[in-house]
């Protein structure tokens, strides 16, 4: 048999014009309107208030005081998304209380909303919460990699004892997103490669409309589609391997033109559903 155990977390958060409520999992996190101070050891600041509550179903041989334990997931989720907002750490080193009991908690149910120095962000944090339903794995590590590299960063403020430390989580989060998209961007590549390397070719190098076929009639067995031979207009003979390469590179640039070639020794061919190449 299990019991219903509640705690609740008071946060002293540095954005001091801050207006919050939301739910998340099985908490609900709204600033208490109070204002605190808080300090540093070097510097006072004037703080909001924000109180977290989070309702646990323990096992029946544990008491009130696993709560918090319990809880803990939910806080640490809900102190990324308010670093992430406000742009300043909120850690567990900022809550000045907290108490836990069989007592539920009585708060006031709000819409969702959060809004700092009169900005409302309301949208984008029904967005995150979406998203934290749906990948909670990827959101609540990259909430977490965020909070971790504003606190170190927020920690070398005088010192530059940790900036590597914050470096390397920001990294992380790059690393992070470049995995979350990988799959979705290979297959992407595989399923359409072929068309787009057939575009490519065809606005960057001679078209249909640019080459003209050697015959008219063609009674080759393969059809093979050859133009009309050309050499480089820089070119001396042309024959030579080398010279014939360099007729194929001057024909692959963006701006060639025909006047720049003459009719002699390297034949190119239009091919069917792949791109264009050259033959000698």
């Amino acid at each position: 048999m299990s019991i219903m155990s509640y705690s609740q977390h008071y946060y002293n958060c540095v954005a001091n014009n801050i207006e919050v409520y939301f739910e998340y999992n099985n908490s609900v996190v709204f600033d208490t309107g109070k204002e605190t101070i808080t300090s540093d050891g070097c510097n006072t600041y004037k703080c909001k208030e924000l109180s977290v509550i989070t309702k646990c179903e323990l096992e029946q041989y544990g008491g009130p005081s696993e709560t918090h334990r319990y809880s803990r997931g939910d806080n640490l989720v809900i102190q990324g998304i308010i670093t992430f907002f406000t742009g300043n750490p909120l850690t567990v080193y900022h809550s000045n209380k907290s108490s836990g009991g069989v007592t539920p908690i009585e708060y006031e149910k709000q819409e969702i909303h959060i809004k700092i120095d009169d900005v409302d962000y309301s949208g984008d944090l029904l967005i995150m919460l979406d998203r934290l339903n749906k990948e909670p794995e990827l959101i609540i590590t990259l909430l977490d990699r965020w909070r971790k590299a504003i606190y170190l960063k927020e920690e070398s403020y005088d010192a530059d004892l940790y900036y590597d430390e914050a470096t390397l989580s920001f990294f992380h989060i790059f690393e992070l997103f470049g995995e979350s998209i990988a799959y979705e961007l290979k297959s992407k590549l595989e399923n359409n490669i072929e068309s787009m390397l057939y575009q490519h070719f065809k606005s960057y190098y001679y078209s249909e409309s640019q080459t003209k076929q050697m015959v008219e009639q063609n009674t080759d067995n393969h059809q093979t589609a050859f133009t009309v031979s050309i050499d480089g207009i820089h070119t001396e003979t042309g024959i030579s391997a080398f010279e014939r390469s360099e007729t194929a590179l001057a024909a692959m640039k963006d701006d060639a033109r025909p006047e720049d070639f003459r009719m002699a020794h390297t034949s190119d061919c239009h091919s069917r559903n792949r791109t264009d190449h050259f033959s000698t």
